[in-house]
């Protein structure tokens, strides 16, 4: 099967999606072989005037989601306000390559006062309850 026979077309110009597919027993493996770095840097060099995004579920959770990072030139790490642990993140951060360029993004969170707005975005994933955790 070509790359061209699994990209989906989408109706907004320029934005294409390739479907993570069925759940695999071996994903691990699939996502840490040279197969995939090849369909990685194919990404990249097709799509080299744009942003080629991957998305997985938190870093902590699912060893797929780490292999996947060691792929990438960037990441970005949605943090739950109040709800993600810091120590969730300093150790997700700490899994990490130092070479990567790392973004933390701050979603859910609230901002109180005159003109107070309530920002929210989520997966559905979660770290367990903390007493430290971001945003509180």
């Amino acid at each position: 099967m070509t790359l061209d026979e699994v990209i989906l077309k989408t109706d907004v110009p320029g934005l294409r999606i390739l479907p993570s597919g069925q759940i695999h027993l071996q994903a691990t493996e699939l996502l840490a072989s040279n197969r995939m770095r090849d369909l990685v840097q194919q990404l990249s060099k097709r799509y080299a005037n744009r942003a080629v995004v991957f998305d997985s579920p938190p870093l902590l959770e699912t060893p797929e989601a780490r292999v996947l990072a060691s792929h990438m030139g960037q990441i970005a790490m949605v943090v739950a306000a109040g709800k993600t642990p810091q120590q969730a993140v300093s150790d997700a951060v700490a899994t990490i390559d130092d070479s990567k360029a790392l973004n933390l993004i701050l979603n859910q969170s609230s901002v109180s006062g005159l003109g107070s707005t309530e920002y929210g975005y989520g997966y559905g994933y979660g770290y367990k309850e903390s007493t430290e955790s971001l945003g509180s």
